[in-house]
């Protein structure tokens, strides 16, 4: 006659939507084991074991990637910093200050964004990015020709391009 079987079932850690395995049915001989045989399957601990450590390290896996577009989405809501000019953190203040350090020019100079960031703290190209965040075009220039009790917002280049 055959082999009596009997089926055994296995359960598998199945965590969230890592894997839709949840049970593996094994084979195994069924009824009183006979002294000095082998079990059918000697490493079927190890298996399971195995197959325990790849679920968690796809559940690893999958956590990591989504903290990280958790972080990238936080990063993408975070609004453009103002200048770290503090100063420049209102309309007027930056007009003013731009205005006072064209003051400081000698009548010989000319009013370039070169000419007053020597003068200044910040290069010529943060007084363009300011000036873009103020809405102000390059013929507008100089200083002295804006009007500091204008209501205008620094609105940053992100904002800018999305429009709001």
């Amino acid at each position: 006659m055959g082999d009596v079987r009997a089926w055994r079932v296995v359960r598998l850690p199945a965590i969230g939507h890592i894997s839709n395995v949840s049970h593996v049915v094994m084979p195994e001989r069924a009824g009183m084991r006979e002294d000095g045989q082998q079990p059918m399957l000697p490493e079927l601990d190890k298996l399971v074991e195995y197959a325990k450590l790849q679920v968690e390290a796809q559940r690893l896996k999958l956590e990591r990637e989504q903290a990280k577009a958790t972080r990238k989405q936080a990063r993408k809501n975070v609004r453009h910093r103002l200048p770290a000019n503090t100063k420049w953190h209102t309309w007027r203040g930056f007009v003013l200050d731009l205005q006072r350090l064209q003051g400081l020019l000698l009548p010989e100079q000319r009013v370039t964004r070169g000419n007053l960031a020597m003068l200044g703290p910040d290069t010529a190209e943060t007084i363009s990015r300011a000036m873009k965040g103020y809405g102000v075009q390059a013929m507008d220039w100089p200083p002295s020709t804006w009007n500091p009790d204008e209501p205008r917002v620094y609105r940053s280049p992100r904002e800018q391009k999305s429009g709001t």
